[in-house]
């Protein structure tokens, strides 16, 4: 299956990157997508508690990405929590997309949590703010 094969790809380049999780407990940001499946997929070899977050915006294409994150949980038999949110009006929706996302992520961060996200090379907006 070819997409099996990329997200082994992806998997095998972040370790070679030496990724390492800090002790303790991970909550994954799960958007569905193969970056943040590869990393719950790294997070759940880990050995710590590790569940998952995805965020859901309502918006189109929504419903695919939160069944893909749920089958990504599902196969690694990690908790997901999944939040339903609602995107404000506003001159970026990918900006005031980012923005909700991020504080319901915060606001569902347990005590000790470590929180992970992954990012493909390919995504530029985050790759430039990482960076």
């Amino acid at each position: 299956m070819a997409v099996a094969r990329r997200l082994i790809e992806l998997k095998e380049r972040v370790r070679e990157k030496a990724l390492t999780l800090p002790a303790g407990a991970v909550v994954v940001a799960l958007s569905g997508g193969a970056d943040s499946a590869c990393a719950a997929w790294l997070a759940s070899e880990h050995g710590d508690p590790c569940r998952a977050i995805h965020v859901d915006h309502g918006l189109p294409g929504s419903t695919g990405m939160r069944a893909a994150a749920q089958a990504v949980a599902e196969r690694l038999q990690m908790d997901l929590d999944v939040v339903e949110v609602s995107i404000p009006s506003g001159s970026s929706p990918e900006g005031q997309a980012r923005s909700v996302r991020y504080r319901a992520r915060l606001e569902r961060l347990r005590e000790g949590e470590w929180r992970l996200t992954g990012h493909t090379s390919d995504d530029q907006a985050e790759t430039v703010l990482m960076n």
